[in-house]
């Protein structure tokens, strides 16, 4: 009777331990799994981190050099301007503009337009990658591309097929175009204006 009494509390003893160790063990697999999604998780903000600030510097360059362009471009438009609205105010246009029977600007446009390209490129790729930004960041980014292409590049536009219409070429509509050019001269000179400025303020975001 004594020697069962023993070997049942010895299998009691052995159970126990079994739901012990078995218990231990899946507390062990349950902090195994918690510490390999929070370092998982962990490796994945660092690499979103890192993702982030390298496309802020490049948007950063970008806007720099689109920055530099403009401020080499701002002058040469206002003396175009002034151009154009000088020679509707002389009244001799007809002369000094007249080639052959047939409109010739290269006197009053002797740098073109606008030879050089504004690029996007850098917002582009943060748009396409989903790459999460602070909001004033992503609001500043958002408004400073918008008035890049939508209002000033459209302005250029504008006023560079200007040059392929028909009218453009007739000698009697001459006053009627350079009153034309003088317009959106003013409106591209007002547009490259708010952006340099807006270049500006939304460096000064993205830096802070």
């Amino acid at each position: 009777m004594k020697k069962k009494n023993t070997e049942s509390i010895k299998a009691k003893s052995k159970w126990r331990f079994s739901v012990g160790d078995y218990f231990i063990q899946t507390i062990l697999i349950i902090i195994s799994v918690l510490l390999a999604f929070i370092l998982n998780e962990y490796r994945e903000n660092l690499r979103e981190d890192q993702v982030r600030d390298m496309a802020l510097q490049e948007v950063k360059i970008e806007i720099e050099s689109n920055l530099e362009t403009l401020e080499r471009w701002l002058p040469y438009h206002e003396t175009l301007h002034k151009r154009i609205g000088e020679t509707i105010s002389n009244g001799d246009f007809q002369n000094n503009l007249l080639s052959d029977e047939h409109t010739d600007f290269s006197s009053l446009f002797d740098q073109g337009i606008f030879r050089e390209l504004l690029s996007q490129n850098a917002w582009l790729f943060i748009q396409q990658n989903g790459i999460k930004l602070e909001y004033e960041q992503s609001s500043a980014l958002n408004f400073t591309y918008l008035l890049q292409e939508e209002y000033f590049l459209r302005s250029i536009e504008k006023l560079a097929n200007l040059f392929f219409q028909r009218e453009t070429l007739n000698p009697d509509l001459l006053h009627e175009t350079l009153v034309l050019m003088h317009r959106l001269s003013g409106e591209i000179i007002g547009q490259e204006q708010t952006l340099i400025m807006q270049y500006k303020s939304t460096l000064d975001v993205i830096q802070n």
